[in-house]
């Protein structure tokens, strides 16, 4: 990050998997919404990030395991407060920087004030909260797209942009992590077998898709629910597909349900031009191709190298009449019934 008089401006994405801080084009941090504190009147921050989901199944009486952050909301406050003061510490180091912070459309006034006031109590004043579907607007307005979907891990943002701000906007409590809970819960109920995270993330990488006739198998490890043991076993994709396609239904349905209340000349626009999908959801196998079949729009996911939607989200929060027009342009926003 570069030093001087001017003031550093930096984009967080404040999400429930993931805590992800972007300035000056790139990612300075990215790690696990999570923390293990020290049992106290006042606790104190032990382990952030990949350590503290690597002890989580380590830790003591005198700590405790916290994920902070769920749905795009504080959960524990403290936890919260120590996590972002620790990782804008690891990204910018003594500079305290203007900061964007990302946030579901679907939150609460109460919702928007705690994550306000975890930032303020963590030391950062200068903050200002952009719903994430914002991030989307250049290129809305560079290609002429008028849909666009951001697939988080636990909530999924959706919104119909015209006039180069989105119009109607929706927040849908599912997303990749969805998925791999409902793959946990598969094999626990099909093979009794129980899972971590990880090999359920591993099962959604590798083998599970949105290809009905997928024929990859994939091999994971896990304790017999019966024995204590551990046990490998191979699972293929169409086992997985309905555990994947029940997330990705839910969206398509809300999707749908916003462009039924959009302006007509809106939606022969999207006929034309398609749909952005972009967030790290997006990657998931087979979702241009299950999108583009049940809607026949064009589908486009965003490039891993555009780092959408923090670059756009950058390039707003640096234009101040943007920012000082910001809320008036929120109020108007519609949010479709679904």
């Amino acid at each position: 990050m570069s030093s001087g008089s001017r003031k550093i401006k930096a984009v967080v994405d404040f999400g429930s998997a993931y805590f992800t801080i972007f300035s000056e084009g790139r990612v300075l941090l990215r790690k696990p919404s999570a923390v293990i504190l020290k049992k106290s009147l006042r606790p104190t921050l032990i382990y952030s990030g990949e350590e503290a989901v690597k002890r989580m199944y380590d830790v003591t009486a005198e700590e405790l395991l916290i994920f902070p952050i769920r749905k795009g909301a504080v959960v524990h406050r403290e936890g919260c407060v120590l996590m972002i003061r620790e990782y804008l510490r690891q990204a910018c180091g003594k500079h305290s920087p203007s900061l964007c912070v990302l946030v579901g459309c679907g939150l609460s006034p109460e919702q928007r004030l705690d994550i306000e006031k975890a930032f303020l109590e963590a030391g950062f004043t200068d903050i200002f909260l952009m719903e994430s579907l914002w991030g989307l607007q250049q290129a809305s307005v560079k290609f002429g797209i008028k849909a666009g979907i951001i697939i988080g891990a636990e909530n999924t943002e959706i919104g119909i942009f015209e006039g180069g701000k989105p119009i109607i906007a929706y927040s849908l409590d599912v997303g990749s992590a969805t998925v791999n809970a409902r793959i946990k819960d598969f094999v626990r109920d099909n093979y009794k077998i129980v899972i971590s995270e990880e090999g359920a993330e591993r099962l959604k990488r590798d083998a599970a898709s949105l290809y009905e006739d997928d024929t990859t198998k994939f091999f994971v490890s896990g304790r017999d629910v019966l024995t204590g043991r551990i046990k490998k076993i191979g699972i293929g994709a169409k086992e997985l597909y309905p555990e994947a396609v029940y997330v990705f239904a839910r969206i398509l349905k809300v999707l749908s349900a916003c462009l039924i209340s959009a302006p007509a000349e809106t939606v022969r626009a999207v006929e034309k031009t398609g749909i952005l999908i972009a967030g790290y959801g997006s990657l998931f196998s087979g979702v241009s191709d299950y999108f583009a079949k049940n809607l026949e729009v064009p589908v486009y996911v965003a490039r891993v190298e555009d780092r959408l939607p923090f670059s756009g989200a950058e390039a707003l929060f640096s234009d101040e009449s943007f920012v000082a027009d910001y809320l008036n342009l929120r109020k108007n926003t519609e949010r479709p019934s679904v």
